[in-house]
C-alpha cells in the first residue's frame, strides 16, 4: 500500500468554484487552482483509490469534487465538535488560551482519531491520498508508516506557493 500525505493550510482546500470562494482575492483563487490541480495530478498519476481529508466546513473542497469526478471513496477524517467533547478536547483548543503541552496532547489525540478513521474507511484500497493540516502532517505521516509506504507531498516547496495567501 502506498499512502500519499498532502499537508495544507485549510483555507486552500475550498473548491475554487464553491460559493464560499466567491470573494477570494485573485491570489487566493490562483493558490486554490494550483492546489486543486496538484490533487488531480496525484489522483490520476498514482491511481488513488481512497481519499481521507481533514475537512469539515460547509464549503465543498477540491478533494470532494475530485472524489466525485473520479468515483473514489472519500471520507472526512476530521474530528467533529462532538468527537472532541467525547475525547475531552475543548472545541476552541487550537485558538484558546491553553498551555502548549495541552494543545500538543489534544493534537496527538486527534491524529489517533484520524488514523482510525482512515483504517475504518479505506476498505481494500492500495493507493491512498490523505490531506491534513500542516499541524498534523509529519505525525500523521509517521503513524501511517505502519500501514504502508508513506510519501509526503509538501506544496510549500513548489514555485506557485506563496506563504502570505493562506496563513495559519
Amino acid at each position: 500500500m502506498v499512502i500519499y500525505v498532502v499537508g495544507c493550510n485549510h483555507g486552500i482546500q475550498v473548491e475554487p468554484g464553491d460559493p464560499w470562494a466567491a470573494f477570494d482575492s485573485s491570489e487566493q483563487q490562483e493558490q486554490r487552482n494550483h492546489f486543486a490541480g496538484l490533487l488531480e495530478d496525484i489522483i490520476k498519476e498514482r491511481k488513488i483509490e481512497f481519499i481521507g481529508e481533514e475537512g469539515g466546513g460547509v464549503e465543498e473542497t477540491s478533494a470532494e469534487r475530485l472524489a466525485n469526478k473520479y468515483k473514489i471513496t472519500a471520507t472526512n477524517i476530521n474530528t467533529t465538535n462532538a468527537d472532541k467533547e467525547k475525547m475531552g478536547i475543548p472545541k476552541s483548543y487550537a485558538t484558546g488560551l491553553y498551555r502548549i503541552e495541552q494543545k500538543e496532547n489534544w493534537h496527538r489525540k486527534r491524529e489517533q482519531f484520524m488514523l482510525q478513521r482512515i483504517r475504518k474507511h479505506r476498505g481494500e484500497a492500495k493507493s491512498l491520498l490523505i490531506i491534513c493540516g500542516f499541524e498534523h502532517f509529519d505525525r500523521l505521516s509517521g503513524l501511517l508508516q505502519k500501514d504502508g509506504e508513506v510519501q509526503q507531498i509538501d506544496y510549500r516547496k513548489f514555485g506557485w506557493y506563496r506563504p502570505d495567501v493562506f496563513a495559519g
